[in-house]
């Protein structure tokens, strides 16, 4: 009957419905479980975007795990993390794309986090033009950069493209400009406690090196060591490396081939292919000038070897290596290698032809082909260039000294001003501080007077010959405190004698500790661990405050968290295993 309900057909229906809605329940757990499972896991990968790593093997493998997801901060990640690694294996025809990509999916002036951000990939992308010597474009991408930084009072990324301007000035040998860009950089940088200094000072030390004044270049490097930050090894491999550049333009390759040894051991460790080929280049170099031809044809096939094939005309790296192939060519007399580099070069863009190592090498090779007439010339070329370079550094130099004096005069003016305008204030006060010593004084007399009177009457001699007693016994303390207040003073093995209290601070470079002197621009140089010369120095008047440095703590005029100040206004580096007990010394002095 249609009137008749069917409860078993219900029954079943409703049992299926139940287990599709169990599977369905049981599906979206599984779904939930494995998005949780994903966000956790790009949460993972984000977090390793962050760390500092040179090795492209590394980057490329992070890059391609962020790039799986669609979200717009991974494929940002990801794409910057391709051209990082392209950049470090010097594959710039392929880190430029995949920056502009990056740059793409980010806000402008926007950032997904403190480390990532709009202006660092902006900055990357510049660089990256640069070394295709592509000047124009990078100019255009920093100076939008400093445009954009100022309008939102962004001190730290304006800085950044105007160091980045400074280093495109220097490759195309504007070097007064360059210097001038980058002191502006670090008096920015000092303001804001920048670890970004030290590579700053770095970069005037290599200007200076460029314009063939070692000396200056390597105070510019030792100020650049003191203000690396712990564990940025990278930056210590380059400046190592510029070290070596310097001292080889001195004629000491001894220290040179020290120097470079330890930049390229650390440029292995950090994986960065650049700066290991670098480090190569400047052994070969060495090696050119030691006659060692067989070696440096060797480490020149390592480096080429290092570098990736490509458009090398564009390569900067690969620039600088041709140049050295082709002087090395030229000590071998060999004419077939010889005219294959010189071809190279003379296709590179028009900086290269006109760089004066070019011009030297250029006069070499027609002397070599046996054209005396196109080797003259550009001798003659060469020659001109270096009077013009060296009066340019005498006129720099002379200009620096005059500045130094007009400051230095101006302090003295300002100085006695002030002392003056003391005088007149305290005149009044001073005569009467005066006339009160003086009745002070007159009173004390006539109270002695009268005590010595009372003591005569009662004790006769006897108070004479306790006068006598205490006179000596006080003379005998005045000469102990003269004793004790005697100067100390080291001999040094370049017979040298110096005062302990003139000492400054004292920095340890390898085999060598550098003693830095009040009043004195250059140290003294001294072969012996920086452990020993803090023993013969005493514990009494110097603290150790950073694995390479030393001070005497009668120069400290300020102690903070990271770095310290001493009274010619020089700044050291301290690290956390001894500003306790740096503290302690000072509180104790100051006290």
């Amino acid at each position: 009957m249609q009137g008749n309900f069917n409860w078993g057909r219900l029954s079943s229906v409703l049992a299926w419905k139940v287990w599709v809605l169990f599977g369905l329940l049981m599906v979206s757990f599984s779904l939930k479980a494995d998005g949780n499972s994903n966000d956790e896991q790009r949460k993972r990968l984000i977090e390793l975007s962050l760390m500092n790593s040179r090795k492209p093997q590394y980057l490329d493998s992070l890059a391609t795990a962020l790039l799986q997801y669609e979200d717009k901060e991974c494929q940002a990640r990801g794409y910057f993390l391709t051209g990082l690694a392209a950049t470090f294996k010097g594959e710039i025809d392929k880190a430029l794309p995949a920056y502009k990509k990056s740059l793409n999916l980010i806000p402008i002036g926007g950032q997904y986090d403190e480390r990532f951000t709009y202006y660092m990939v902006m900055k990357n992308l510049g660089i990256a033009y640069y070394r295709q010597n592509r000047h124009a474009q990078g100019d255009s991408i920093f100076e939008e950069m400093m445009k954009q930084s100022l309008a939102i009072g962004d001190s730290f990324h304006y800085a950044s493209a105007l160091s980045n301007l400074g280093n495109a000035l220097n490759m195309r040998q504007d070097f007064t400009g360059a210097i001038k860009k980058f002191k502006d950089v670090i008096l920015i940088e000092e303001a804001l406690g920048s670890e970004g200094v030290a590579s700053s000072y770095l970069k005037v030390g290599t200007i200076f090196g460029r314009m063939s004044q070692p000396e200056e270049a390597l105070i510019w490097f030792r100020k650049a060591l003191a203000r690396i930050a712990d564990g940025d090894i990278s930056l210590e491999g380059r400046t190592y490396n510029n070290i070596a550049v310097a001292w080889r333009s001195t004629d000491n390759l001894d220290s040179a081939q020290f120097y470079l040894l330890k930049a390229l051991a650390i440029h292995k460790l950090t994986g960065s292919k650049i700066d290991e080929a670098v480090a190569l280049e400047n052994l070969a170099k060495n090696a050119i000038e030691l006659q060692e031809l067989g070696q440096a044809d060797s480490l020149l096939a390592e480096a080429y070897k290092i570098l990736p094939s490509g458009n090398t005309s564009q390569n900067s790296s690969f620039v600088r290596l041709w140049l050295l192939s082709l002087s090395l060519a030229l000590e071998q007399g060999n004419k077939e290698d010889a005219s294959d580099y010189f071809a190279r070069l003379d296709k590179s863009p028009a900086e290269v032809r006109e760089d004066l190592s070019f011009l030297k090498l250029k006069a070499g090779y027609f002397e070599l082909k046996g054209v005396q007439d196109s080797a003259i010339y550009y001798l003659k070329v060469v020659q001109a260039r270096e009077a013009a370079l060296n009066q340019a550094n005498d006129a720099a130099k002379i200009k620096q000294e005059a500045n130094a004096v007009e400051l230095a005069e101006m302090d003295r003016l300002r100085e006695t001003e002030r002392k003056e305008e003391i005088y007149r204030y305290w005149r009044l006060a001073s005569l009467l501080i005066v006339m009160g010593l003086l009745i002070v004084f007159w009173q004390r007399r006539k109270w002695k007077k009268q005590k010595y009177l009372i003591s005569t009457s009662t004790n006769g001699n006897a108070e004479e010959l306790l006068v006598k007693d205490q006179y000596q016994e006080a003379m005998t303390q005045k000469e102990n405190t003269f004793k004790a207040k005697a100067e100390k003073t080291i001999k040094l093995k370049s017979k040298a004698v110096i005062k302990v209290s003139d000492i400054l601070y004292v920095q340890s470079e390898g085999h060598y500790v550098n003693i830095y002197l009040v009043n004195r621009e250059n140290p003294e140089v001294e072969r012996i661990s920086l452990a020993t010369l803090l023993e013969d120095l005493g514990e009494d008047n110097f603290q150790r405050i950073h694995r390479s440095y030393a001070v005497n703590v009668s120069q400290l005029k300020a102690v903070y968290s990271n770095r310290v100040l001493l009274s010619n206004g020089t700044e050291l580096p301290v690290t956390r295993t001894y500003n306790s007990a740096l503290q302690e010394r000072f509180n104790k002095k100051e006290s």
